[in-house]
């Protein structure tokens, strides 16, 4: 009986919150409170992972990230990308997948870094990396065959990617590496002396 009235008591001070809460928000701001809806797990590229912060889904497709970002340099258009089987968005469309074992005869140069390597750049229906113009250059200039991937993941520092390369892409046998990690601080600090 003790514990029907504590119930009780705990779900009415609910409720009297949950009104005074509406009521002062719609005081101060003038406006009803308006719930977000949640976005559900399945349509989140993302998931968690035990030893970095989280991961890209394996063989996800973004959908609706077409977005503009505000870059320091100019404003740009970001497009829906579907991640490849390690979970990193590489080549085009950011769906060519990393052979493992690596094929006889193939130079592979990995990239490495947070969104400054990871991210895309859309314009004129075609997509942009670093990897992917480095790639271009290569392959036009030497008769090996070569691949550069994209290791890049948006939010990652230091450690995360010293973790991802020890338990990932190490396994992957890259010939080269780089690593390009940059954020905007450093940007403008680098601006600023050239």
């Amino acid at each position: 009986n003790g514990f029907l009235i504590f119930l009780f008591i705990f779900l009415f001070i609910i409720i009297l919150v949950e009104i005074l809460f509406r009521s002062f928000y719609k005081l101060i701001k003038k406006n009803s409170y308006n719930f977000i809806e949640k976005i559900p797990s399945s349509k989140i590229y993302i998931e968690s992972h035990p030893y970095l912060s989280y991961v890209c889904k394996k063989n996800f497709r973004q959908e609706g990230y077409n977005k503009i970002v505000n870059y320091p340099l100019k404003k740009v258009l970001i497009n829906n990308l579907t991640s490849n089987n390690l979970g990193f968005f590489n080549g085009p469309d950011g769906s060519r997948n990393v052979q493992i074992p690596k094929p006889q005869n193939l130079i592979r140069i990995n990239c490495l870094g947070a969104s400054t390597t990871g991210n895309y750049i859309s314009q004129n229906k075609t997509n942009y990396s670093y990897p992917l113009i480095l790639e271009n250059i290569l392959r036009k200039k030497y008769k090996s065959k070569i691949e550069v991937n994209n290791f890049g993941q948006g939010g990652y520092n230091s450690a995360d990617l010293l973790i991802r390369y020890l338990l990932q892409i190490v396994d992957t046998k890259p010939d080269h590496l780089i690593i390009y990690h940059a954020d905007r601080k450093s940007t403008r600090l680098n601006s600023s002396h050239s």
